[in-house]
């Protein structure tokens, strides 16, 4: 009955009665719709005892504000209206009764043709003018019409939450609407200039008594400009203190000015908060592709996506808006904002160029002609690369264009002219055709960190003068923080392929074969197949595992984002790495050494939650359709934690051996070709010596050799120099030992032995050399070929036994008792090895006939066949001793010949051992 009785009291005041009479009462109820039937029976019976008649609804009711009439002085009741009341209190109808409702007033004809006109001329407004944001400027339009038909509430009249990457145009967007809004100012807050809590009274003023009291620059502009456009921009940067400060804004559409004491009604404001944060999710496809389709869905996982955003203020982390903000934020309208297409770019490019020449013409009196517009615009985008950055665009456009035409006119004052022309040489015009579409360009310049570079020539023919653009290249720029940044991020286009990598033919044909299905995604999606996400490249040290993943990147056509295992033990370089490489993708992300992350339960919680970060991430991508390939390398696979290597990870895996044979050769003719190396080196050879050797091995004999042969004065380099820092590399420094003759002699006969009995038993065994030039690792050796495969069986694991006692053996039947020395003791633990292996480990005794007490052992923690094992080892042993000293006694002539040989040229290859060998058999 509230609204009866106001409304009533709405009358009285307009006709300045000074009671509340009963015609009062009667013209509310014909401005109001009776909802509570009985309330209306009763009313009519009411007023039939008054003798007044029931009204009838008016024609055109007017719309009081009950609100406002409230609050105004009090007019007391007729008292026929006041018995009424009592009356229809006494039957159930008291104050709290609600038995009315204002009716809605009548549309006016047409009303909604001007508010449609309105919106559509801002619509037209903000798409002729910001490019590629079609979303912004859709829910932009619907915003401006709810606000066409929505009254006045407590809180501002619209708010928009504008996301997305720099220089998109959410500022500029924000500017255009206040054009094309009647009587609205504007006004844009960088809120990185309120990083501090202290700050923040710049905004809503600093109370009297401090210094540098006054009022703040929002409430001061809004309480002049009550409708007005404000853009905070950034305001994830911004103290979260000050964040707070402009809450009562949506709740209560007011602001407290501190310093006047004011309350500024922000009612009639348009708010707007641009960001950058949830860069994550600019670049994802799946998103954008439910942006379009479910926005609502979209909108909820951004906002998600926000609030676990932080930022440190005092040392504290926090949340990059406060929770009270963003839900505040989140009730008016979220955009996202699109990164900028070529045709966007060129688009504005053009535009700008044809304001500059307007400007110009307008200033300088003279007609500028520019006939080839859409080829200058591509022109001009090109020259900005590799950022694109369309603020610089913008404001440096003029400086391409229009800075050659009047440096012309300076330093030529004196000429008449009538008309100015722009145009592109042919081979600008060419350049351009060629690269048709542009979008592998631009995705070249931006991942090759290029730009396009022209010059220009002025002509002047009569009052015409004429400027051109010509000669086009790509000119490479110097890289920023993008690529090479403090976070060890890099991104490049590395320009080794396959071609230059020697061996590894099968890994390169492997990985040729993962090339060609990434180049035919659609078709492998078209059968049910998803393409491998990832690949571990896995070996020894320096066998060029990077060096393939480049090559790899180069042959794919894919940007190379290259970091280490230890950048991986931060969690936000790994979230970081994996946005890089989708604001590139298709792209390459290469991590090198990624054991340095430790499998879950061995370094605690924290190292835990990196791998499942990386999980994460890696799950991530492959879900959402990012087209990302990681790479990783390691010399310990078995260190990984298997989640990251199982099938639907990165679950290709490659192992990358030491070099080939046809790998070394093409090392060694490489660098034997250069006219400082002998002619007569026998590239065979040095191949047999340089088994097991990698390619920065190989890299580093080559460079050895050259820096010793500088040392020396030598000016070309022999055989023997090369040879030598073959040996060096593999088994360490030459000794400088003042070695008497006899201990010399001894060394000889003992690899002699070794050699001779070598040859005899295991001619499959390739010898690479014999020298008894002392190094660190021993005073003489015999090496052998590594490359070779073996088969371990039982008459192989004696003869190796054999040869192992050979060196002794040798040594003491030439030498006499004085050979029984220490120096066969790393022989004697090599065979002790072989007997254990053939009897312990692989059941190669006939007394113990396929069975294994070491495994027993393993499995039970219990010895077994302990004497047993022992019985047949000093058989073996001593088996293998009187085998090994009849073979000496036999080939004693040879062992003798060879020894003399070494003692004279140090080393002896395989080839001078078989020729002894031979000779001493005849």
């Amino acid at each position: 009955m509230r609204k009866l009785l106001l409304t009533a009291k709405w009358f009285a005041q307009q006709n300045q009665a000074s009671e509340i009479q009963i015609s009062h009462l009667k013209q509310a109820l014909s401005q109001l719709d009776i909802i509570d039937h009985k309330a209306s029976e009763k009313l009519q019976t009411l007023f039939k005892a008054q003798q007044v008649t029931w009204p009838e609804p008016a024609t055109s009711p007017e719309q009081p504000d009950l609100d406002a009439v409230a609050s105004q002085p009090r007019i007391p009741y007729q008292d026929a209206v006041h018995q009424m009341v009592l009356q229809l209190e006494a039957l159930g109808f008291g104050l709290s009764k609600v038995i009315s409702e204002q009716r809605t007033a009548a549309p006016q004809a047409g009303k909604h043709l001007q508010a449609l006109t309105e919106v559509a001329e801002v619509k037209a407004l903000l798409s002729s003018k910001v490019f590629d944001q079609e979303m912004a400027v859709e829910a932009i339009s619907d915003a401006v019409m709810q606000m066409s038909w929505q009254g006045i509430a407590n809180r501002p009249r619209a708010s928009f939450f504008f996301l997305g990457p720099p220089a998109t145009g959410k500022t500029y967007l924000a500017q255009l609407l206040g054009q094309g809004l009647q009587g609205y100012a504007f006004k844009a807050f960088d809120m990185t200039q309120y990083v501090s809590e202290e700050e923040g009274f710049g905004l809503t003023g600093l109370r009297k008594g401090y210094a540098n009291a006054g009022v703040g620059t929002l409430t001061e502009f809004v309480k002049h400009n009550p409708k007005s456009i404000l853009v905070f921009d950034e305001v994830e940067k911004t103290h979260t203190r000050v964040q707070s400060s402009l809450l009562r804004l949506f709740s209560e559409g007011f602001l407290q000015d501190a310093f006047s004491n004011e309350d500024i009604d922000f009612r009639q404001t348009l708010v707007i908060f641009t960001s950058n944060l949830g860069s994550e999710l600019y670049s994802n496809k799946t998103f954008v592709s439910q942006l379009q389709q479910q926005p609502h869905q979209a909108r909820e996982t951004l906002l998600e996506v926000i609030r676990r955003e932080k930022k440190v203020e005092k040392g504290h982390e926090v949340n990059a808006i406060s929770p009270e903000m963003l839900s505040r934020i989140s009730q008016g309208s979220i955009i996202l904002f699109n990164r900028l297409s070529l045709a966007g770019l060129t688009r504005i490019a053009e535009n700008q160029v044809k304001q500059d020449i307007q400007r110009f013409e307008k200033a300088m009196g003279l007609a500028l002609k520019n006939p080839q517009s859409l080829a200058l615009a591509q022109m001009v985008v090109l020259s900005f690369a590799p950022s694109f950055d369309v603020r610089a665009l913008k404001a440096r456009t003029a400086d391409l264009i229009i800075d050659p035409i009047t440096d012309y006119l300076l330093d030529n004052p004196g000429i008449e002219l009538t008309q100015l022309a722009i145009g592109l040489d042919s081979d600008v015009l060419a350049f351009l055709e060629t690269h048709q579409p542009l979008d592998s360009l631009i995705k070249q310049l931006t991942h090759k960190h290029q730009r396009l570079s022209t010059t220009f020539e002025i002509q002047q023919s009569g009052k015409q003068l004429h400027l051109v653009f010509k000669h086009p290249q790509i000119e490479k720029l110097s890289r920023g923080d993008d690529y090479g940044d403090a976070s060890g991020i890099q991104v490049a286009l590395p320009e080794v392929s396959f071609v230059d990598i020697a061996g590894h033919d099968v890994i390169k044909r492997r990985l040729k074969e993962v090339i060609d299905q990434i180049h035919q995604t659609e078709k492998l999606k078209s059968l049910g197949v998803s393409l491998p996400k990832g690949m571990l490249l896995y070996g020894p040290p320096g066998t060029g595992k990077t060096l393939l993943a480049k090559a790899f990147s180069n042959e794919a056509g894919l940007p190379f984002i290259a970091c280490s295992g230890n950048d991986l033990l931060s969690e936000g370089f790994i979230k970081k790495l994996f946005s890089r490489a989708r604001e590139y993708a298709p792209a390459l992300i290469f991590i090198d050494e990624i054991d340095a992350l430790p499998k879950r339960g061995k370094a605690g919680a924290y190292a835990d939650a990196l791998v499942n970060r990386l999980l994460v991430e890696l799950d991530g991508f492959s879900k959402n359709g990012d087209d990302i390939f990681v790479m990783a390398a390691t010399n310990r696979k078995d260190k990984i934690d298997s989640a990251i290597v199982r099938s639907g990870r990165i679950d290709l895996h490659l192992e990358v051996p030491h070099l080939d044979k046809g790998a070394r050769r093409w090392f060694l003719e490489k660098f034997l070709n250069h006219p400082n190396f002998a002619p007569d080196i026998n590239i065979d050879r040095l191949l047999t010596f340089t088994a097991g050797l990698s390619g920065a091995d190989m890299q580093k004999i080559h460079r050895e050799s050259v820096l010793e042969s500088i040392r020396q004065n030598i000016d070309i380099i022999p055989e023997s120099l090369v040879l030598e820092q073959i040996n060096t590399l593999k088994y360490g420094q030459p000794l400088s030992l003042a070695e008497s003759d006899q201990r010399l002699k001894e060394t000889a006969y003992h690899e002699a032995g070794h050699a001779v009995i070598s040859m005899v038993l295991l001619p499959e065994r390739k010898i690479e050399q014999l020298t008894v030039v002392p190094r660190s690792n021993a005073l003489g050796m015999v090496s052998f070929d590594v490359e070779e495969a073996v088969d371990y069986h039982k008459d192989y694991l004696f003869n190796l036994t054999c040869v192992a006692l050979a060196g002794r053996v040798a040594q003491v039947k030439a030498t006499g008792p004085k050979g029984l020395d220490s120096g066969a003791s790393g022989d004697l633990r090599q065979a002790m090895r072989y007997a254990y292996l053939a009897i312990a480990e692989w059941g190669m005794s006939d007394a113990l006939p396929n069975i294994s007490p070491a495994a027993l052992r393993q499995q039970t923690q219990q010895d077994w066949f302990v004497q047993e094992t022992e019985a047949q080892i000093r058989q073996w042993m001593a088996d293998a001793t009187l085998k090994t000293q009849s073979l000496v006694e036999q080939y004693m002539p040879a062992i003798e010949a060879i020894t003399q040989d070494v003692l004279q040229k140090e080393i002896l290859d395989a080839a001078q051992l078989q020729t002894h060998l031979s000779n001493s058999a005849h």
